[in-house]
């Protein structure tokens, strides 16, 4: 017993933002003070990477909610996202933010990266867009959005469950305070249990078709639920949304030295 009292607490280390202190975020450090040094890169490489640099240091046309306390947990966690280290090779992330800014636009309604950013960091989601008042847009993102925290579950991952417990997901009805928004912990901790009562059906179709994807499980009677629910190009921009979210995380996992949030 004497041996318990003395022992001391062991303690790790936080860094400024408050997770674990680590020496490197990232495997390869994003090039955010320009191209001039980066060696591996043309001169037509570089002028790209310029121009995206730029677009992303512009003031966005839609103000985000990042950096202005609308929620703390946001200000530390979204900003280190590990996907800016696809900025290292241009051509490549200019593929890709044009391939997300369609998908965006066809999953949900809203316009593009830089809108559903707006929603996802201001208390009022999507209160805060142009498309706001849209009961079908907000039915649309409320269920991309919940597929995102089921990915986040499936895959384990520790930054993006975090992210995602902290991004206004229920979207169907305006909100005075936009507290409503975010997921309860009653559901949060039943992510992985789709057949829950807590769940609304189109909540739980939105679980099970995310999982069924990943798993490599999806039946037909599931496939004609998502038929009936929400018709066929619905479920193949579903299916599309799932798919380049899960390969978002292939880049940030890849990317991220760090394993524990």
């Amino acid at each position: 017993m004497s041996d318990q009292k003395n022992a001391e607490q062991v303690g790790i280390e936080r860094d400024e933002l408050g997770f674990w202190k680590i020496g490197q975020l990232y495997r390869v450090n994003p090039p955010f003070n320009g191209f001039s040094d980066v060696p591996w890169l043309n001169d037509d490489q570089k002028a790209i990477g310029e121009k995206l640099l730029q677009a992303l240091k512009v003031q966005p046309k839609h103000k985000s909610g990042v950096g202005t306390g609308e929620i703390p947990a946001m200000d530390r966690i979204q900003p280190i996202t590990s996907l800016n280290c696809l900025l290292c090779d241009p051509e490549s992330f200019n593929v890709f933010f044009e391939f997300y800014n369609n998908i965006v636009y066809l999953t949900t309604g809203l316009e593009d990266h830089d809108e559903i950013l707006r929603a996802g960091t201001h208390k009022k989601g999507i209160d805060m867009t142009v498309k706001g008042k849209d009961p079908d847009v907000r039915r649309r993102l409320q269920n991309a959005l919940l597929m995102c925290l089921a990915l986040a579950g499936e895959r384990n991952d520790p930054f993006w469950l975090r992210t995602m417990a902290i991004t206004p997901i229920f979207q169907e009805e305006p909100s005075e305070t936009g507290d409503d928004y975010f997921i309860s912990g009653e559901k949060a901790i039943m992510i992985k249990h789709p057949l829950s009562s807590v769940w609304t059906d189109e909540e739980s179709l939105c679980l099970q078709f995310t999982y069924a994807i990943m798993r490599d499980e999806m039946t037909d009677e599931l496939w004609e639920r998502c038929m009936a629910t929400w018709s066929l190009p619905e479920t193949i921009r579903y299916l599309f949304w799932v798919g380049m979210y899960n390969f978002c995380l292939m880049f940030q996992t890849t990317f991220f030295r760090r394993k524990t949030w």
